[in-house]
């Protein structure tokens, strides 16, 4: 889990990084970006990286590394892509990306409780952060 840990420490940067020089390159909505930003992506991204830190990797690895290797794919791709796609991609991608990864950890949490019921896991499906309200 440590090293899917790091690779979506590593996806971060990138996606970061490659959306701070578009939006230098098309400026517009930044104060969007932000507020997302603020409001509900760092948030997020911290409250799964908290519940992936106790979470047992037979329960949906194999599933948030395909997400991982997925998002870093299309990241690789879209700087090919026309402006509109990259506008779309840079505002909204990674907010989507982590609401996946959040659903994986959900179902993940689930079948644990299911195969060993214990009350850490109860604990971590009852928590009211952003990473497990679901709509």
């Amino acid at each position: 889990m440590n090293e899917l840990i790091r690779n979506l420490h590593a996806l971060a940067r990138i996606f970061y990084s490659r959306q701070a020089k578009f939006v230098a390159a098309h400026p517009g909505d930044e104060d969007v970006l932000l507020k997302r930003l603020y409001d509900s992506t760092a948030p997020l991204y911290i409250d799964i990286l908290s519940i992936l830190s106790q979470f047992d990797p037979k329960y949906g690895e194999e599933d948030l590394k395909f997400l991982v290797k997925s998002f870093a794919e299309s990241l690789a791709a879209v700087e090919h892509a026309s402006i509109e796609v990259q506008s779309a991609f840079f505002y909204s991608a990674f907010d989507q990306f982590l609401k996946d990864v959040r659903n994986v950890i959900q179902v993940g949490l689930i079948n644990w409780q299911r195969e060993k019921p214990n009350a850490e896991i109860a604990i971590l499906l009852s928590r009211k952060e952003p990473v497990f309200e679901f709509a």
